[in-house]
């Protein structure tokens, strides 16, 4: 994993609800992602409005938002919940100037991927979606049938009603909402990521990242966002 990471830039067409949720990244290798130029214009999609969603992190007003489509089984993923998001999280997140807003893309050759989606969702109906987040991702190397419900045991949700939602084939409908939005977007390897600005009720995309990136470079993008932000908010 020595290549560089930057964020891509690319005009938008597709309208992707926000009230959604990549690991096709070679081998080897870090995903790019790549910075847009000011003044180009990209696809408006709604923001999620209340009630307030489980999958998200930080602030409902943030100026700013991150949506991550990720999969539980990408390396690339378990990668960046373990070295990147912390920071983001104390640095952006819990100062009110992100939202991240997790959506799930289950890649087909990752077997565990839609089942772990599917527990984490059944989770978020407990209450406990970021517990399990965690614990999946920690727990990459062993997700299976079985691991799910010891995982719901240990965060004490109810066990007859977790399984029923995990039998419930409208979850796994739900996850593989989100991944439909996704291809909306071209969005096809894990993790993948769109940066924008909140403007009212939408999110404006600015920036459209694929696969893993290091901290600085989501601190970059970020930073020049919350500059811009700044200066249109004083013009």
């Amino acid at each position: 994993m020595t290549n560089p990471s930057t964020f891509g830039a690319g005009l938008l067409s597709a309208m992707l609800v926000v009230a959604l949720a990549g690991c096709a990244a070679p081998a080897g290798q870090d995903a790019e992602m790549v910075s847009t130029v000011g003044g180009r214009s990209a696809a408006a999609a709604p923001a999620r409005p209340a009630p307030p969603d489980p999958m998200a992190l930080g602030n409902a007003d943030a100026p700013l938002m991150i949506v991550e489509f990720s999969d539980y089984q990408c390396p690339y993923c378990r990668r960046f919940h373990a070295e990147v998001l912390p920071e983001l999280r104390r640095n952006y997140i819990d100062t009110g100037k992100v939202r991240l807003v997790f959506k799930d893309l289950p890649l087909p050759m990752h077997r565990e991927a839609l089942p772990a989606a599917v527990a984490a969702r059944c989770a978020a109906a407990q209450g406990k979606y970021w517990e399990m987040n965690e614990a999946l991702f920690a727990n990459q190397a062993d997700l299976s049938a079985d691991l799910y419900p010891r995982i719901a045991k240990a965060l004490g949700l109810d066990l007859k009603g977790f399984e029923a939602c995990r039998a419930d084939p409208a979850t796994a409908q739900t996850v593989m909402g989100d991944a439909r939005g996704a291809q909306q977007f071209g969005l096809s390897s894990t993790p993948s990521f769109l940066i924008g600005r909140r403007e009212g009720e939408r999110l404006r995309v600015e920036s459209v990242g694929r696969g893993f990136a290091a901290y600085s470079v989501f601190a970059h993008e970020l930073d020049k966002l919350l500059a811009a932000t700044a200066k249109d908010g004083g013009s």
